[in-house]
């Protein structure tokens, strides 16, 4: 197993004031006797199985384990205030440890750098790589776990530099391989600025569990890391840095998503996505979709998001145009409030027609993708406007779903319907397989008030999931009750 552990949630824990339940959690009468111990690994929609015999952990990512207690009359306790009474112990404290709480007499381990904080009962510290037997001990019961501990191939920072404005942001990420797999880490550390200047909140702000910048005032540059307190000296997390400057905005623009739409037509009852781009002197860029304002001239007919402002919505025929604009004054008047200068982009002119949707198609058809890999899939309308056949993307206007191929419920893939993400499959498991991708389109009725359930387009295609470096095979895979199937 692997999974990309939230470091922070794991701090968050070691500094949270321990409170022992008042409760005699060995029973009370005939019918509540505890009567098996388990330990179980936190569930985490990221966890990835690799397979193999044991529970795999890597060096630097410390993780909560969680003892659970099954009672004579069927209940279940597997809160964290059991871990807190447990006692924990391992074969090979050199290969890894578990903090236990100190009432219990067990190990306490400390948190890297300090002489008093210590991690939760419950984290597995991995120490060094091999294997070892993890075991809980909890009022004449026992349970033990096996696991292995390894090495990440490589970890790496999406970017070295980073320049934004004032009220704008930008994302760092960090991305580990293991076995060939890159797998998003970005959570597991602590993201921190490396300086002990007090007023670097007065430059820019950094999210300690999701490395976003945000520019608040000119200054820089700034060191930015990912910390890793277990393996600070170890060359493969040491150097995790990134320098941030934080610039005034000297150009904005903004670009439309249908660009070869002809006569700048939207159809009625669809979306697009503006691309909104801001510079800095030196001509360096950041994408500013989603954190600046969009206005529209007449937003009856063109009506920006709310939420996300870069996703335009044609309410009507007619014409309007669109503009972005950056900072100028927020109608803050609170002490210290500072707006930056205004900055508005180019215009663009929309022309939103009518047209009815005639039928639409998904694309790429078939396509395969190696385990733990994304597929974006496009729907394409055909639109009947004025007579005349137009295509355009409504890739927002469908609904996806997946499934496999006898149309049965899965979690190894998943496809997105989020407008941010919409038709972004993603494979969740390093199984190999083959799912079926579906979109559909309910059409209008003949009663405007009321929706035909029967008049609804539906498009399938076939997604393949391989391993890494395997063979090519056909997708679909043949069926085999085909006797025609070679």
């Amino acid at each position: 197993m692997i999974r990309p552990h939230r470091l922070h949630h794991v701090l968050a824990l070691a500094f949270a004031a321990a409170v022992v339940s008042a409760c005699d959690i060995s029973g009370v009468g005939d019918g509540s006797k505890p009567e098996k111990l388990e330990i179980v690994r936190n569930p985490n929609t990221d966890l990835i199985d690799l397979g193999g015999d044991v529970e795999q952990y890597f060096l630097c990512f410390p993780e909560q384990l969680q003892a659970v207690v099954t009672f004579s009359n069927g209940g279940i306790d597997s809160s964290g205030l059991l871990n807190q009474r447990v006692l924990w112990s391992t074969s090979d404290p050199a290969v890894v440890e578990v903090s236990n709480a100190a009432a219990t007499g067990g190990e306490v381990v400390l948190i890297p750098g300090s002489e008093t904080q210590a991690f939760s009962p419950g984290i597995l510290v991995p120490r060094g790589v091999g294997t070892a037997k993890i075991t809980a001990e909890f009022i004449g019961l026992s349970a033990s776990y096996d696991v292995e501990v390894r090495e990440v191939d490589s970890v790496q920072i999406n970017k070295t530099e980073v320049k934004v404005a004032p009220e704008t942001g930008d994302l760092l990420t960090l991305t580990a391989v293991i076995d060939g797999y890159s797998l998003d880490v970005t959570q597991s550390p602590l993201w921190q600025f490396d300086t002990d200047d007090e007023d670097v909140d007065d430059i820019a702000t950094i999210g300690q569990s999701t490395g976003v910048i945000t520019g608040v005032g000119l200054g820089g540059p700034l060191t930015a890391k990912a910390d890793f307190p277990l393996c600070r000296e170890d060359s493969k997390f040491g150097d995790l840095t990134a320098t941030v400057v934080v610039e005034e905005l000297t150009g904005l623009q903004i670009a439309r998503e249908f660009a070869d739409a002809p006569n700048d037509e939207l159809i009625v009852g669809t979306t697009e996505k503006l691309t909104v781009t801001g510079s800095f002197a030196d001509g360096t860029t950041l994408d500013l979709s989603g954190q600046v304002r969009v206005e529209s001239s007449e937003v009856e007919v063109v009506a920006p998001g709310t939420v996300f402002p870069q996703f335009l919505t044609a309410l009507e025929a007619g014409t309007a145009q669109l503009q972005a604009i950056y900072g100028g004054d927020d109608e803050n008047d609170e002490e210290g409030d500072t707006d930056p200068p205004e900055v508005r982009s180019n215009t663009i002119t929309l022309n939103t027609v009518d047209g009815e949707l005639q039928d639409f198609d998904i694309t790429p058809l078939n396509p395969t993708i190696t385990t733990l890999g994304v597929q974006q899939f496009v729907a394409t309308g055909t639109f009947s406007v004025s007579g005349e056949t137009r295509t355009q993307p409504i890739t927002r206007g469908v609904v996806w779903a997946e499934s496999t191929l006898d149309d049965k419920a899965t979690t190894l893939v998943d496809i997105s319907n989020s407008s941010l993400s919409a038709g972004r499959a993603v494979s969740r498991s390093i199984d190999a397989g083959a799912f079926k991708i579906t979109a559909s389109r309910k059409l209008p009725s003949d009663d405007e008030e009321e929706e035909d359930d029967d008049n609804e387009l539906v498009r399938e295609t076939v997604l393949c999931v391989v391993k890494p470096n395997t063979p090519g095979a056909p997708c679909p895979p043949p069926d085999e009750d085909d006797e025609t199937a070679p």
